[in-house]
């Protein structure tokens, strides 16, 4: 993989400064993405020309992204506005990987500062994801809702995500509206309350939405999993059930994906190791060891043997070519 996650180091680092840089900009974050896109094609080039004819060679950049779904499914703005915020955050990456230009929903809010490509860069980015070699990377986790409705006044999205009810309100299905509760209610069970509910079907959603709209070769999850909700002790870490239902749940929407013939090819969670996570430093666990931060101790989850278990019973030699009977079977 070249690089992982640019919407997250680029938005969040360039956009609204959470993470470093620590840049608060309307624009810059276009910037950012633009060297990305650029860096990740030339890269591929020297690694095409490089192993080219050679087998067993892939490479990808890895696009995160969590799949939403309308906050409404009975109004028209409310499904437009979870396409245009596909193409607005996964767009922003992949379309100009895979057709050389950004998508028009994006050029629509961003005018002249959404930078350009010459002739030559959109030709050279499109002869890399077009590639056999190319693979497709992507990280997921969670669910929300968007909705075309445009909020009155700035609310607090981790407890109150359902106000867009309250009053008329404006509509523009060209800035969706991130929500995470309707009615009073999550959307899923809660992990991390600014980001991370657990929404199995989103897993499906995003797949089904990346293989329709790229075709990509190849796609593999390259993050996938789930932090402590809101505990961090030693007793309660270890005996994560609530991780290995996470897993359990979202790789059946894995197996479901392959069974329509979307081609995932693998599959890696999100962490080995509870490690230093982005701003959140040591805060979040999501690995399947704990750590003890202080002597550095390891010691394996209850999700951790689960996985071994997992893994023991598809056996160590796994074949390079799965049917789609074959794979969705070892999701399952």
């Amino acid at each position: 993989m070249t690089i992982n996650e640019p919407f997250s180091f680029c938005f969040l680092g360039y956009h609204i400064g959470v993470h470093a840089p620590g840049v608060e900009s309307k624009y810059d974050q276009f910037k950012c993405g633009h060297h990305v896109i650029l860096a990740h094609a030339k890269t591929f080039e020297m690694f095409r020309n490089l192993f080219h004819g050679q087998s067993g060679y892939k490479m990808g950049i890895v696009i995160n992204y969590d799949f939403p779904e309308p906050l409404h499914p009975d109004d028209k703005d409310d499904v437009k506005s979870v396409e245009v915020d596909a193409l607005q955050r996964i767009g922003w990456f992949a379309d100009p990987l895979f057709f050389g230009d950004y998508p028009e929903e994006l050029k629509l809010v961003t005018g002249k500062h959404l930078p350009r490509f010459t002739a030559a860069e959109q030709e050279l980015l499109k002869s890399g994801a077009n590639h056999p070699m190319s693979i497709y990377g992507l990280n997921t986790y969670g669910g929300r809702y968007v909705s075309a409705k445009q909020p009155h006044h700035k609310h607090d999205s981790d407890d109150h995500g359902d106000h867009d009810d309250h009053g008329d309100q404006d509509v523009d299905p060209l800035h969706p509206q991130e929500r995470f509760f309707k009615d009073g209610k999550p959307i899923g069970d809660k992990f991390i309350g600014a980001w991370l509910y657990k929404v199995p079907e989103e897993m499906l959603l995003h797949l089904r939405w990346v293989n329709q709209r790229y075709q990509p070769h190849q796609i593999y999850i390259t993050e996938n999993g789930c932090p402590d909700p809101g505990h961090t002790q030693y007793a309660w870490t270890v005996d994560d059930s609530y991780r290995i239902s996470f897993f359990r749940d979202y790789l059946a929407k894995v197996a479901e994906a392959v069974e329509e013939g979307i081609p995932v090819q693998g599959y890696v969670v999100w962490s080995l190791l509870d490690n230093f996570e982005w701003a959140d430093g040591y805060s979040r666990r999501f690995g399947l060891t704990y750590v003890d931060f202080g002597t550095q101790k390891r010691t394996p989850k209850a999700s951790a043997l689960w996985w071994r278990k997992l893994n023991r019973k598809l056996g160590t030699e796994i074949p390079h070519n799965f049917s789609e009977s074959t794979m969705a079977q070892l999701f399952k």
